[in-house]
């Protein structure tokens, strides 16, 4: 399903598609810029592979140690220093603040910037949010998100911002290859060169919005069962100051530890299972070192608490990784 209104109307337009990425891939390519997007270095690789798709420039930046988000103050004087098409801010963990006071400064900046809100980690909320300096908002409730339901991205659109869905050819092999060669590039610290290929599922979404919310709001009661008490668990008995601020706890539960491959390698010797988003992508996907980024994802491990976690998982990975850190 493509947009619910016509740009243009003083009210929001709703877009549904099959993933949140075919979305952005829409928005870019109807809204086309010669001047590079702003991305942070620690974004998931399916957004740059789409800028690239969509034949949109991008440039990344380092994140702010103190957030784990793009470094807002650097971003700001480039944008104010140099023509820039867009904006695209990446709530780090899930954390659900607004920013508003960000992007209404990039806009004073530049009115003519274009500000995507990439909330792909948030709870999905289906009320029609503020729009006032932000151009493009996105959900997720695809693999490994807050909410899993297998599939499935929504957003909202500012009015009067250009989108015309865009049906290309899709085959999931080629999504596949995708996948698998920018994880080996990860792995190895080596350069990713992206080709075109059928990768991008445009297809509408077999269901329609009522379907889909009623889909997702069903599941996300389960999960909201079931993150506050694993992370009661996590909370209480792992090291205080191994957490992350409780505001970056809600997607995963995230610790930072000095010997995160020890943690991860006796994790999954019990047949427990943990994460490592997301590293940076500088000398991967785009040029440049990005020192603060790289140095996260050194230490950085992303906790289970979803329904698909058990308590008894929960307790084991806590008392495991007691045993493990340095």
């Amino acid at each position: 399903m493509g947009k619910e209104e016509l740009t243009g109307q003083q009210e929001s337009s709703f877009v549904l598609e099959p993933r949140a990425s075919s979305i952005l891939y829409h928005f870019l390519a109807s809204n086309k810029s010669p001047f590079p997007y702003l991305l942070p270095a620690n974004i998931c690789p399916i957004v740059p592979a789409t800028f690239s798709k969509a034949g949109q420039a991008f440039q990344f930046l380092d994140i702010d140690p103190a957030t784990f988000s793009l470094d807002e103050k650097v971003s700001l004087e480039l944008v104010r220093n140099q023509k820039k098409g867009g904006v695209c801010f990446v709530h780090a963990y899930g954390e659900a603040a607004s920013h508003s006071e960000f992007f209404s400064n990039l806009k004073n900046a530049d009115p003519e910037l274009l500000i995507i809100d990439d909330r792909c980690l948030c709870k999905p909320i289906f009320i029609e949010p503020n729009l006032d300096n932000i151009d493009l908002i996105l959900y997720s409730t695809g693999y490994g998100k807050y909410v899993d339901v297998g599939s499935g991205g929504f957003g909202w659109l500012k009015p009067g911002v250009a989108y015309q869905p865009i049906l290309i050819p899709f085959n999931k092999s080629d999504l596949d290859k995708l996948e698998q060669g920018y994880k080996v590039s990860i792995q190895d610290k080596s350069f990713f060169h992206f080709r075109e290929s059928n990768w991008l599922d445009t297809h509408p979404l077999a269901m329609d919005f009522k379907s889909y919310s009623a889909k997702v709001l069903g599941a996300l009661v389960e999960v909201e069962q079931k993150k506050p008490l694993i992370n009661q668990i996590y909370r209480e008995q792992l090291p205080v100051q191994i957490q992350l601020p409780e505001i970056y706890n809600q997607w995963r539960f995230n610790i930072q530890v000095s010997n995160k491959t020890e943690v991860l390698q006796a994790l999954f010797a019990n047949d427990l299972f943990a994460s490592s988003h997301y590293a940076s992508l500088g000398g991967i996907m785009a040029e440049g070192q990005f020192p603060f980024a790289e140095a996260l994802h050194e230490h950085i491990i992303n906790l289970f608490n979803d329904q698909n976690y058990s308590l008894e998982q929960a307790q084991r990975t806590a008392a495991i990784i007691n045993q493990t850190i340095q």
